[in-house]
């Protein structure tokens, strides 16, 4: 059985965002890809997810920032942070962000990762 939860996808890379999306798509996710933290605030009022897929950094702002600002709008939130850096310090995040990755996240281990989030609690 597919899932169709809502994802936000956001990076400022291009290829990643189409990679990751045909991959998301293909297991039944319904995606949303922003690019900029402005732009994915306003896919987070608009129509808010089940999970934010947040790369560290961005053209505007950083992932940490908008994890908390995206939990602030939806306190039930699951952010994953994805970075390419080696250590990202998540702890200014108060919380907010629900998992750190490091990049390249190989598909089999995201798609692992998404349906343990969206098990629901017993």
């Amino acid at each position: 059985m597919l899932n169709t939860a809502r994802l936000l996808l956001v990076d400022d890379d291009p290829g990643i965002l189409e990679s990751a999306k045909d991959i998301l798509e293909d297991a039944g996710y319904l995606v949303d890809v922003r690019s900029t933290v402005h732009s994915a605030l306003e896919s987070l009022r608009a129509q808010p997810p089940a999970i934010m897929l947040v790369d560290f950094n961005l053209p505007d702002g950083n992932g940490v920032d908008l994890a908390r600002a995206a939990r602030a709008l939806l306190p039930g939130l699951k952010v994953i942070l994805m970075t390419g850096q080696e250590k990202v310090d998540v702890s200014s995040a108060g919380g907010a962000v629900t998992i750190s990755l490091a990049k390249p996240v190989a598909p089999s281990d995201l798609l692992a990762i998404l349906a343990q989030l969206l098990k629901p609690s017993l």
